[in-house]
């Protein structure tokens, strides 16, 4: 393991398991990026495959890169946790070992933090790739109204509000200041331990009504869309994968999503959950019209 000289600007964290078919793709495309004042910091959650080998070779090429090996397998979310609490620089992200990123997204991320002061997170569109990097959609040109992006120039409560309607849920591998989790509880806390669906969808709604934030442009960040993801998970983390709201804290979806909606305003929160039944029965009608021709 070797660490940056000087504190980073930025401090990227990448959790992994069992990455070794894209982990050295995002590594590359990592450190090719235009902006160079960073930390890479690798958690490799005790993988089976060939990720420690892979991580170990990049770790020695550039000093960047810090590189951690858990001796057991300590869950995702704990994963996702432990790089936050590594990071050194003053602005953070999260990356995933299988997405990809254009040469310039951090440095248009970076750009847009040192801007706006009081911004505290920044995103992009993304654009959905499949298991070979095939084009998939791109998030922003399916939206049939571009005000259903939060955006800088929206108040908090409306940026949470339509963030559920359409959730870009994507954002979570933003670009944030990380003082911003100095004020937060750990993810461990706020993302349940990933046992529950919808969390991050959860996690961005209560963020947005707390924190301005700046939609950037220009920049692309690739999400990978893959069929089978329980490679990813230890066998009992993806079985907990598929355990329901319901089942964990005894409401639905729905009411556990917009819990943050209903403390801030229970009127807002309901006009809310009636468009966004409005919105899943016309994608349900479309659907079902779609299937009858």
């Amino acid at each position: 393991m070797t660490n940056a000289s000087t504190q980073p600007t930025v401090s990227i964290g990448l959790p992994v398991y069992n990455g070794e078919k894209y982990l050295a793709n995002a590594i590359e495309l990592l450190l090719q990026q235009t902006f160079t004042d960073f930390e890479l910091i690798i958690s490799d959650n005790a993988s089976t495959d060939k990720t420690a080998k892979i991580c170990q070779e990049y770790a020695n090429r550039d000093r960047r890169i810090i590189y951690f090996r858990q001796l057991e397998n300590i869950g995702v979310v704990a994963n996702f946790e432990f790089v936050l609490q590594k990071a050194q620089g003053e602005y953070f992200m999260w990356a995933a070992h299988d997405d990809e990123w254009s040469e310039n997204y951090i440095e248009s991320l970076v750009n847009t933090l040192s801007k706006y002061p009081d911004v505290d997170i920044v995103y992009s569109n993304y654009i959905g790739i499949d298991a070979e990097s095939n084009y998939l959609y791109s998030f922003e040109k399916e939206l049939v109204l571009p005000i259903l992006i939060p955006r800088y120039s929206y108040p908090k409560w409306f940026n949470a509000s339509i963030f559920r309607l359409r959730a870009n849920t994507v954002a979570f591998y933003g670009m944030y200041r990380k003082s911003l989790f100095q004020k937060r509880n750990p993810l461990i806390v706020e993302l349940l331990n990933d046992v529950v669906t919808y969390s991050d969808t959860r996690f961005f709604v209560d963020i947005l009504l707390k924190h301005n934030v700046a939609y950037v442009k220009g920049c692309e960040f690739k999400y990978r869309i893959l069929k089978h993801t329980s490679e990813f998970y230890s066998s009992e983390e993806y079985k907990n994968k598929d355990k329901t709201i319901k089942s964990f804290s005894g409401v639905t979806p729905e009411k556990y999503i917009l819990e943050p909606l209903v403390k801030y305003s229970p009127l807002l929160a309901f006009v809310v959950r009636i468009l966004y039944s409005i919105m899943e029965f016309k994608r349900w009608f479309l659907w079902r019209l779609k299937k009858t021709k």
